[in-house]
């Protein structure tokens, strides 16, 4: 970050007379004060002197920078597409928090996404990895992307973000419309809480592939005081939980079809991935439940089933109400899973294209966390149909049922990227691995 000049110093009693720079930055910081709502600037200031006077006492604790950001266009698979470019912001910052951010023209020729490291340049739109004599149509075979599949992606920051003092605060980015120099080729800017300036085209579709051209845009926010969070009615509860009541002995982990006392007693780590879950006033949490509280459940369960709920909030969070609890494992739909097994440990997400689709992953927990759970819903979480993946090959354990899919169950993450591709990651035996299911979420 490069000061365009120490604003903490200036007006001190004593200090020399501000030099022809200096008073230019002032009249530009008076400017800004007026498109701001300063009080102090509510008449025509007939004198350098006044002039100065007034600029110095509306500039008292604020800042000013000009910061490069490394910018990159990322496609579809959010792998990057070409070289990285530059982009020098001029900041300016009030003491009141008013954020003023000048972005100049932006002039790039972005690459297709078939060139990406993620896709067959010779026979796209075909995704990676895929058999050599063809596609062959299985149970497990990828889908083709159809063939008006977008071409493009998104241009994100990837070095030399937005410094900290300058960022938004709130948990949603900061957006804005910036113009083309072809007229109805506008694109929607990001500003996010990390610092990034990213842009898309509108309504989160991709930028296309070809030139990239826009005019200069001004972004004007407010940085507001992070909130104190207070807990109210809040207790932790006694005892433990229903999985305690069972002796572990009568649960062997001698017969793998069983999930054995391991998997009674997997009693945490339930991720759930919150910021996923929460679009629009709608919020989803899951969470294992052997309880017969839970739709489904035998009044005597031992192994625990996988909960949903859908939860609508209102007033800021002040208000809530639960709308529908799902269990998972039980409700009719998809492949049936087995009873003797514990599901946990998963997360939920939403399509940001889509509200309707929904997205839950979830551990099928055995003696080892062998084959995870999707389960999938386009009618925003009334109807479910479920899958299992990422399993052991029947015939040869050693081996996955699915050969571009390793075997895996521990620690895996869901989400939507923001053109409504399913994307899920996993822990294997061997390393991470990171599957994307699904190109455009359809049923």
């Amino acid at each position: 970050m490069i000061a365009t000049h120490d604003l903490d110093h200036r007006g001190v009693r004593g200090s020399p007379k501000p030099s022809r720079h200096s008073l230019q930055m002032m009249r530009r910081s008076v400017v800004i004060g007026v498109k701001s709502g300063f009080a102090a600037v509510s008449k025509v200031i007939a004198t350098r002197a006044a002039l100065s006077m007034i600029a110095m006492a509306s500039v008292t604790s604020a800042q000013a920078a000009v910061v490069t950001l490394t910018l990159q266009k990322m496609d579809i698979s959010v792998q990057p597409v070409g070289k990285s470019f530059s982009v020098t912001l001029s900041i300016q910052k009030d003491q009141d928090g008013n954020v003023t951010i000048d972005i100049p023209s932006i002039t790039q020729t972005f690459k297709s996404s078939k060139d990406s490291p993620n896709f067959s340049r010779y026979n796209f739109p075909t995704l990676i990895p895929k058999p050599t004599v063809g596609d062959p149509v299985t149970a497990y075979s990828y889908p083709q992307l159809p063939h008006d599949y977008p071409l493009g992606g998104f241009i994100d920051t990837v070095d030399n973000a937005i410094p900290v003092e300058f960022r938004p605060t709130g948990g949603l980015p900061i957006t804005f419309v910036v113009g083309s120099v072809t007229p109805g080729l506008d694109y929607t800017g990001y500003i996010d809480n990390q610092g990034r300036l990213q842009f898309s085209a509108p309504h989160y579709f991709p930028v296309g592939a070809g030139k990239f051209a826009t005019l200069p845009a001004r972004v004007t926010y407010a940085i507001g005081k992070i909130p104190e969070v207070t807990l109210t009615n809040f207790r932790i509860s006694l005892g433990t939980s229903d999985a305690a009541k069972w002796d572990p002995n009568d649960f062997p982990n001698d017969d793998p079809a069983v999930g054995g006392y391991r998997s009674i007693h997997f009693d945490f780590g339930d991720f759930n991935d919150p910021q996923k879950g929460f679009f629009n006033g709608i919020y989803y949490t899951t969470w294992a439940d052997n309880s017969a509280a839970l739709p489904y459940n035998s009044p005597d369960q031992a192994y625990k089933s996988y909960a949903l709920a859908k939860i609508k909030v209102r007033d800021f969070g002040k208000k809530f109400e639960i709308e529908r609890v799902v269990n998972l494992s039980r409700t009719p739909g998809g492949e049936n899973l087995d009873p003797r097994f514990t599901y946990a440990e998963g997360g939920v997400a939403i399509d940001p294209t889509n509200e309707m689709n929904l997205a839950v992953t979830v551990q099928q927990r055995k003696e080892s966390r062998i084959g995870i759970v999707l389960s999938r819903s386009f009618d925003g979480g009334k109807t479910w149909t479920k899958k299992l993946f990422g399993l052991p090959d029947p015939n040869d354990p050693t081996k996955p049922l699915d050969p571009n899919l390793p075997i895996g169950g521990a620690d895996e993450h869901v989400g939507f990227d923001r053109f409504g591709g399913l994307w899920i990651i996993y822990l294997t035996g061997e390393d991470l691995t990171t599957s994307k299911l699904v190109g455009r979420s359809v049923p």
